[in-house]
């Protein structure tokens, strides 16, 4: 029995409009709303905006003058906040305001499981009949860690970065060092005023040989001159 296989004849096909949009109608609402999206906000590289860091520089000085230089404190006050703190132990806390007391046995230490990256402290400026209106903040002064004794300086976390925000929009980044010692950080100055919120966000930590918990002991916002 002999197998006879029929060869189909193909016409070679006209693409015209109607048939690119029966046959292709996803992909062209796809390239539509790419080419909208890329037109609304430039390239993908433009649409990140990079932010600068900043170093931290070490004073060797086991007696810093930390009261020396213009806190920003000479013309604005502030009230603290944080997105957790660790809960107190007795009479220890850990809460934002420690952060401004100017003691070098107490902390502020974040209070979520893990080791704090996206936690914050922050500083909100407060309105005072006393005081400036608005000021320049140009640094920070820090004692990171929980320098109490050298034994919870190793074992609590540290931190290793802060993203600086002003009313939640990013402006540094701001690297530390991983030492007890006193730490200064200069940067572009921003004008600040009652009102206005100054936020560290944690985006680095140095880990502690056995808690997760970050600490840091003293920020000092610089400025007012």
């Amino acid at each position: 029995m002999v197998r006879q296989e029929r060869e189909a004849v193909q016409t070679p096909e006209v693409l015209t409009w109607a048939t690119l949009r029966i046959r292709w109608p996803s992909g062209l609402v796809m390239l539509v709303l790419l080419l909208a999206f890329f037109a609304i906000i430039g390239s993908p590289a433009k649409a990140v905006e990079e932010l600068p860091t900043y170093q931290s520089e070490i004073e060797e000085d086991d007696h810093p003058g930390f009261y020396l230089g213009c806190s920003l404190e000479c013309a604005l006050t502030w009230s603290m906040s944080a997105s957790s703190s660790l809960e107190p132990a007795g009479e220890l806390t850990y809460g934002a305001d420690n952060v401004s007391d100017g003691r070098l046995d107490t902390c502020w230490a974040e209070g979520v499981p893990g080791n704090g990256i996206g936690q914050w402290i922050q500083f909100k400026i407060q309105d005072h009949p006393d005081r400036k209106t608005e000021a320049p903040l140009w640094g920070l002064h820090i004692i990171n860690g929980y320098i109490k004794s050298t034994q919870l300086w190793q074992a609590n976390s540290r931190v290793q970065q802060f993203r600086m925000e002003l009313n939640e929009k990013p402006i540094c980044y701001i690297d530390l060092a991983d030492t007890p010692k006193f730490q200064r950080v200069y940067f572009s100055h921003v004008m600040v005023k009652a009102g206005d919120r100054i936020r560290l966000v944690i985006t680095g930590v140095y880990p502690g040989n056995t808690y997760d918990d970050t600490c840091v002991t003293i920020i000092r916002p610089m400025g007012a001159h």
